[in-house]
């Protein structure tokens, strides 16, 4: 079990990421994020993704703007997949499950109850993923990049075997 604390700072709309190697699999990835101040570009919450060596994504973003212009959901996303969660709450958690059927993105405002966003079918997905990341926004920059934008990480946790769901 790995733990960490970030905090990003950047212009809201650039893509400001940490990655890492990551080939671990059969594992849960849970990541604590609290509400992020300042102005930002849609499609810029911070985030967490999974990559893979064939260019394949996925993962989940908060305090996205959402389908119709409504802002602050979640997103969650992979292969041919796209959802729009509910509302945050002020500190809430990002899970992605790495089953051997699927992977499962989740959602939690207490870091115990989770509520299922999304699930990837693992046949839309080679093998494990090659790297994880962490951050703020996309994988590239945005349009609106003149206003400050932070966004807070806590838990970072990588935990094997997956953690069970309440």
């Amino acid at each position: 079990c790995e733990r960490g604390y970030l905090k990003v700072r950047n212009g809201s709309g650039l893509a400001n990421n940490i990655r890492r190697s990551f080939i671990e699999d059969g594992c849960s990835v849970i990541l604590k994020v609290r509400e992020p101040n300042g102005l930002y570009e849609p499609g810029f919450g911070p985030g967490i993704r999974l990559l893979w060596s064939d260019g394949q994504e996925v993962g989940m973003t908060a305090w996205e703007w959402g389908p119709d212009h409504q802002k602050d959901r979640f997103r969650a996303f992979g292969p041919d997949v796209e959802k729009w969660g509910d509302l945050p709450a002020t500190r809430n958690w990002m899970r992605i499950d790495l089953a051997a059927e699927a992977v499962a993105l989740k959602t939690s405002t207490d870091g115990k109850t989770w509520r299922d966003v999304v699930s990837v079918p693992r046949a839309n997905l080679s093998g494990p993923p090659a790297e994880l990341v962490i951050g703020h926004g996309n994988m590239q920059d945005g349009l609106l990049q003149q206003f400050f934008y932070s966004s807070f990480f806590d838990e970072v946790i990588v935990s094997r075997p997956i953690q069970a769901t309440a």
